[in-house]
């Protein structure tokens, strides 16, 4: 594939991750992320006898965030805190492939 054929493709993967994936009207829902409004997904994740520490009275679920990575702010090195709506999320993983972000999130309750 030449540079041009992937460049089109590129842009053509991310116009369909806005205009369906991340659109209000179908997936998307607009969260504050450490101060900026930005259109997201943001999803649980379902995972069996999933649990951190509740042994110690501590618990934790995992979220996947996903974004355009042009509208998050600049990438958090793993144990770093986002703040969503509000509240703290610790990123276990951050990830970026054809300029959709797709972040591991972990939430303690």
């Amino acid at each position: 594939m030449a540079d041009d054929e992937r460049t089109a493709f590129r842009r053509m993967v991310e116009a369909d991750i806005r205009d369906v994936f991340l659109n209000p009207e179908e997936f998307g829902e607009v969260m504050r992320i450490d101060g900026r409004d930005i259109c997201v997904s943001l999803q649980p994740v379902d995972a069996a006898g999933f649990g951190h520490g509740p042994e110690i009275g501590l618990d934790a679920k995992d979220y996947m965030l996903y974004a355009m990575a042009e509208d998050l702010p600049p990438r958090k090195a793993e144990g770093s805190v986002l703040t969503i709506n509000g509240g703290d999320y610790t990123v276990i993983r951050w990830n970026v492939r054809m300029g959709m972000a797709c972040l591991r999130l972990r939430r303690w309750r």
